[in-house]
């Protein structure tokens, strides 16, 4: 795992990444002026915040990578492992082998092909009410009362809704989150470990049989 290689073409050499506009709602893909348009549309709007959000986790992962190498951990990289821990939910609050090797599993990318792919299938192209209305282009559930849309065809023994978020961003960024540590998506992250173990490219028609 640590002689692991990240192509230089996966992230930019910068250390920070410049910011990236908040969409705080979706482009009327319905005014394009046929189907063929609506679909390059919709791939051309969402593609770099998902490659942009996807830089972000290679930064880390490079950032863990580096920790990992260290004989001794300082309270910078005990403070930035907590944070990180946290974020990917892991319950721990050891920082053995085991830990970060689980984290290094979750702290990847999620090829932008299957992005974009469970995107068109859950949005319908970004014509969806949910995605439309509440930004949400993967209808993604929540247990929040809080924040959150009944749906009017949910049954009556259900209790969950669908999450809202404030901006597009956040919507793509919590579906990354989401197959990075739900434990339904455990054996895509497994696979794509095996590839990463390997130095090969993450194949997303491969990794998609297991979403």
């Amino acid at each position: 795992i640590e002689n692991e290689v990240i192509n230089n073409d996966e992230v930019e050499k910068k250390e920070i990444l410049p910011e990236i506009k908040e969409f705080t709602q979706l482009p009327n893909f319905n005014d394009c002026e046929n189907t063929k348009a609506k679909l390059k549309s919709f791939v051309n709007f969402v593609t770099p915040i998902v490659a942009y959000e996807n830089k972000k986790i290679l930064l880390d992962r490079q950032q863990l990578l580096k920790i990992m190498k260290k004989q001794t951990l300082d309270s910078s990289d005990s403070l930035w492992l907590k944070e990180k821990t946290t974020y990917y939910k892991i319950k721990s609050t050891k920082f053995n082998d085991l830990v970060l090797a689980e984290l290094l599993k979750r702290i990847d990318i999620i090829p932008v092909e299957v992005v974009l792919a469970q995107a068109a299938i859950e949005s319908n192209w970004g014509t969806s009410a949910f995605a439309t209305k509440y930004n949400n282009l993967f209808g993604t559930r929540t247990s929040s009362k809080k924040n959150g849309i009944i749906p009017k065809k949910r049954a009556k023994s259900e209790t969950y809704r669908v999450a809202a978020y404030r901006t597009v961003n956040e919507s793509i960024r919590s579906y990354l989150r989401n197959i990075n540590t739900h434990k339904a998506y455990a054996e895509f992250r497994n696979n794509r470990a095996k590839l990463r173990m390997h130095n090969k490219p993450l194949d997303g028609l491969l990794l998609a049989d297991y979403l």
